[in-house]
This record gives structure tokens, C-alpha cells and sequence, in this order.
């Protein structure tokens, strides 16, 4: 369970730091307790990124302790957490603290500590940089907050969007003071500076452009470290396929940063693409590298969650959780109990939403096949399970809200109920609203399709 992992948490981190929080309940249920602030103890084996990132950390969580929020910037990558996210935020925040009139700026990934290194590509690129500290202590992440984002949010000078055009959940009551992004532009921050969104593969690409742009502001002794461009060299690398699929963008930042961290004298057209294609596949490899992880790994690993108001109730607030899992839902199973029934995939799936505070979970599932002509195709599945309880307990939202997101994905996408899970109680729990289908048909759609299904369908409940 994440309570348990996060016990654990408060305890590594209370030898990590000197001082004092009063630690109140944060958006991961942690009740009070004491956190203290102390950089962890250096080896050879970490690098001036992970020295600078486990000060901050220790200063930002000391500030805190003061009343000091305002004095304060966070760089904030999506949910997920990828390699993109990751790298951008981190490079975000060295870059507004050593170029910004010494603006106080720390990098905040919103996964909890429990689930960083269920990314095999994430623990890779931050050891190649460096930051490779047990538990990732040099690093702070939003289990750690020591309280709700709700009432730290107002409280900061600003925060900066890096890799997802609009903040989530209570981060939109927060002063936008930036965004970098590569998504479609959805209208947010529209004073903030810098504003930069454009269509490229990887987030870090864009970031990469802004430090190299301000290069003259760095101050000696605190330049770039050539771990950090080296982190952001990996994300562009992983995101474009070796840059076999990147923008002219990807390629002058890729370029950029190889020259930065090789020497111009060095740089060699032809040497750089087979480089980066090495680099692209060295890091899919571990990013394709799961067999050790079970199916709640898999839930944890690349999910994305937040608030949602329906317009006709503006008394509840639901909390909407996507996640995307590479296997099919037999193969989840496999990963679950030992019994491998779908009874035992589907609890440990609903506790990991009363965990996560979660009141409707969609699990987007995909995996390949062989078709009659020996081809690899894309399948993919989805997976709807609403919770009786939590925000919705003695509502009938709760069944409005399935009906809705049953007949929303049933009449816009070519959908078939996947073999036991025909009705809305599959397993036989009392009060279940749950189902799963198989897409037929193309090689189907993921979520960037099927999350505004779903909104658009708990606009009205």
C-alpha cells in the first residue's frame, strides 16, 4: 500500500534534513510528523546537479517551515513523470535560479517517491546525470509537500508548466509565471513569461532552446552542468526515436547539447545521429524492461490523475485517474494474486484508487498481436471502474456517472465488452460499476481521445 511506502518515506527524510516542519495532512492523506532539512552526504558517485537539487530541496522545505512560500518558484512537469517531464522540470528550475535575478526555483514531480523508479528509463538517465542518491533523496516529489496543494498553491511567487499546457487538480490556483510546453496550446497563463508552446517531440527540446538563448547570464562557476544537458539530451532522444521522427527544433537542441557536452571541435554530423540513435535505443530498451513489475507497478507507473467539476454540481469535485498500461488485460491478471482471476485484478485496481483518493479510474490498456498476414498490430483496451463510495457516497452520481461514460464510449468508438465483463458488477461486488472493452477495428485510440470522452461525459451527472 502507498501509506505504508510513505511512512518509509518520512523516515529516510527525517535523516535527511535538520529543522523542523510541522508536517499537517497533504493530498496523500500523510498526518503530522516532523521533517527536518539536511543535504544528503556526497560521494564521487554525484554530480554539482544532484548537490544544487538536494540544497534546494533542503532550503524550499526550511523556507516552508518559515512562512517563506512567496520567496519561491516550482517547476512542474506532468503527472506521469517521464523522461521528458523529469528532465524539463529540472532543467526549468536550474535555469530560473541561476539566470533570474537569483530567484529561489525547485523542480517538484508530481509522483509519489514510492513509483519514481517504476519508470526502468527515469532511474537510467538520472543515474547517467548523477543523481542517483538512495530513494532519489536529491529529488522532491509531491508526496513530500508537508501540506495540501490547495493551501500551498496561492502561497508560491509563481509556478512553471514544463511539458503539459495547463496546471491540474489545485496547482490552477497558483500565479502562472511560465509554460513550456509541446501539446496544443489550451489558453492558460496567458501573461506568463516565458509563454512557449509549439508542436515538437520532446518538451526538453524546447527547454534546451531557452538555456542555451540565456547563456550569457549564467555566471562562472555556475553554468549548465553537462549532467543536466545530458539528462535533457536523453529525453530528446527517447521522445524522437533517435531523432528519426524529431522537428528541425529537436535537432538544433539535440546538436546543441551534444556539442555542449562533447566540445564543438568534436562534432561531427554523421558521429552525433548514430550517437543519438545508440541513445534512443539503450533507453527504450529499459524503458520496454517490466518483467519485475506486477500489475499495482503497472497502475503506478504512467498515471494521470486530477479534479474535475461537473458543471451541474458544484458541490463535488471528482478526481478523474487515467492510467496506460503496455500489456493486455490477461496479461494484468497474470500480474496480479496468485489466483490470477479477474476478482483479485479488480481489488487491488479499487485500492489503489482509495489510495489515490481516485472516484473513477480508466485503465488504457494496449499490446500487439500478429494479424492473418503475420503483422504486428496494436490492440488496445479499456477499462472503466467507478467507485459507490468517497466523493459520491450517498449520491446517485455514482450510476449517472457510469451510464454516461458507458454510453459515451460505446457510441463514439468501435468497442466490444471484453469477455467477462459483461455488466456493470463484473466479479459479482455489491454496488460495481465497472466494465472493460476491447477496441476492434483500427488499431484503435488512446488517451488523448478517450479522456475528453470521458470529461465530456461527467460534464452533466
Amino acid at each position: 500500500m502507498i501509506v505504508s511506502t510513505l511512512a518509509n518515506t518520512l523516515l529516510y527524510i527525517s535523516q535527511l534534513f535538520s529543522g523542523n516542519i510541522l508536517r499537517e495532512d497533504n493530498d496523500f492523506g500523510l498526518s503530522t510528523s516532523v521533517v527536518t532539512h539536511e543535504s544528503p552526504i556526497y560521494t564521487d558517485n554525484h554530480g554539482r546537479l544532484s548537490k544544487w537539487s538536494a540544497d534546494n530541496k533542503a532550503r524550499f522545505l526550511s523556507d516552508l517551515d518559515k512562512g517563506k512560500a512567496g520567496d519561491w518558484i516550482i517547476a512542474l512537469g506532468n503527472e506521469a513523470a517521464d523522461t521528458d517531464s523529469l528532465a524539463s522540470s529540472i532543467a526549468m528550475a536550474y535555469h530560473l535560479e541561476h539566470t533570474h535575478g537569483g530567484s529561489n526555483a525547485i523542480a517538484l514531480l508530481l509522483t509519489p517517491r514510492d513509483s519514481l523508479d517504476l519508470r526502468p528509463e527515469n532511474q537510467m538517465a538520472l543515474e547517467n546525470a548523477k543523481m542517483s542518491h538512495q530513494n532519489h533523496q536529491d529529488l522532491l516529489t509531491i508526496d513530500e509537500l508537508p501540506m495540501k496543494v490547495k493551501r500551498l498553491a496561492p502561497l508560491l511567487k509563481g509556478i512553471v508548466l514544463v511539458d503539459h499546457p495547463k496546471p491540474v487538480g489545485d496547482w490552477k490556483l497558483a500565479n502562472i509565471s511560465g509554460i513550456i510546453d509541446h501539446h496544443k496550446d489550451r489558453h492558460w497563463g496567458l501573461d506568463a513569461n516565458p509563454r512557449i508552446i509549439e508542436m515538437t517531440k520532446s518538451c526538453s527540446s524546447l527547454v534546451a532552446r531557452e538555456l542555451f538563448s540565456h547563456m550569457e547570464l549564467y555566471k562562472k562557476g555556475q553554468e549548465i552542468p553537462k549532467e543536466l544537458a545530458d539528462l535533457l539530451l536523453a529525453a530528446i532522444a527517447l521522445d524522437s526515436s533517435g531523432l528519426e521522427t524529431a522537428t528541425d527544433v529537436d535537432i538544433r537542441s539535440a546538436a546543441q547539447l551534444y556539442k555542449y557536452t562533447h566540445g564543438d571541435k568534436k562534432f561531427k554530423g554523421k558521429k552525433f545521429f548514430k550517437y543519438m540513435s545508440k541513445l534512443s535505443k539503450a533507453y527504450r530498451d529499459a524503458r520496454n524492461d517490466l518483467d519485475k513489475l506486477d500489475f499495482l507497478d503497472l497502475l503506478k507507473r504512467d498515471y494521470k490523475g486530477d479534479l474535475f467539476q461537473p458543471e451541474n454540481h458544484e458541490q463535488h469535485r471528482l478526481h478523474l485517474g487515467f492510467a496506460s498500461i503496455p500489456f493486455s488485460i490477461g496479461e494484468q491478471i497474470n500480474r496480479s494474486l496468485p489466483n490470477k482471476t479477474l476478482a483479485e485484478y479488480r481489488a487491488i485496481e479499487r485500492q489503489f484508487m482509495v489510495d489515490r483518493k481516485s472516484d473513477i479510474n480508466v485503465i488504457l490498456s494496449k499490446h500487439k498481436v500478429k494479424n492473418e498476414n503475420g503483422e504486428k498490430v496494436k490492440i488496445r483496451d479499456i477499462s472503466v471502474l467507478v467507485r459507490h463510495d468517497g466523493r459520491l457516497n450517498g449520491t446517485d452520481m455514482a450510476q449517472t456517472a457510469f451510464d454516461n461514460i458507458v454510453e459515451a464510449i460505446e457510441g463514439n468508438l468501435q468497442v466490444q465488452r471484453w469477455n467477462g465483463s459483461d455488466g456493470g458488477d463484473d466479479g459479482g461486488e455489491p454496488y460495481g460499476r465497472r466494465r472493460i472493452w476491447k477496441q476492434i477495428g483500427s488499431e484503435g485510440v488512446g488517451r488523448k481521445v478517450v479522456r475528453p470522452l470521458v470529461e465530456d461525459a461527467l460534464m452533466y451527472i
